[in-house]
């Protein structure tokens, strides 16, 4: 849940649409559950919040928490697109735009931003010896990685230009997605 309010989580969030769902249930049922037990008799409260208790506890037992359709069908999209990529095909660029501009990424940066969440998540499944989801991790980083090398690239050389002309400096950020492993020559 505190992934929310982080740079780079849009696409790993969309992902996990349906667990977010259901834990915000979960925690709906259980707050319904809580009151419920509650022995209103026992506490000193104001026949009001007795009768706002039961209201509230009527009303989380009809709550039912879905997923937004349009997420819904973003997240079908995005698996299409991985499923693509896995079967070793390119994906429709269009597909692929239409799913950034729903979330929101429509730049270099923001693919950046996506890659460098996505990499501490693998990380942080590393450290905890935790594989569940490193799969779907590791394939939205590779997609993230695609789309900021092959949508955004003209727009990476923008910033780098821009930044150039108004500091003197070259953009630093740019620079810091680079893995110096992908240029090491490998000769086995």
């Amino acid at each position: 849940m505190e992934d929310c309010r982080r740079p780079g989580t849009r696409v790993w969030l969309l992902m996990k649409s349906h667990y977010v769902a259901e834990r915000f249930s979960s925690l709906i049922r259980t707050v319904a559950i809580a009151l419920d037990v509650l022995p209103m008799s026992e506490v000193n409260v104001s026949c009001e919040e007795k009768e706002l208790v039961e209201m509230v506890v009527k009303q989380a037992g009809k709550v039912r928490i879905e997923v937004n359709p349009d997420d819904e069908y973003a997240t079908k999209r995005v698996l299409l697109i991985l499923n693509k990529f896995e079967n070793r095909f390119e994906p429709d660029s269009i597909m692929i735009k239409r799913v950034l501009y729903f979330l929101r990424i429509d730049s270099w940066s923001g693919c950046h931003k996506e890659i460098r969440f996505l990499d501490e998540q693998i990380s942080l499944e590393l450290d905890d010896n935790n594989e569940r989801e490193l799969h779907l991790l590791n394939t939205l980083a590779g997609f993230m990685r695609y789309c900021r090398g092959v949508l955004f690239e003209n727009s990476a050389l923008d910033v780098v230009n821009d930044e150039q002309l108004v500091t003197g400096r070259p953009n630093l950020e740019i620079l810091s997605c680079l893995n110096h492993e992908d240029f090491r020559a490998r000769f086995i």
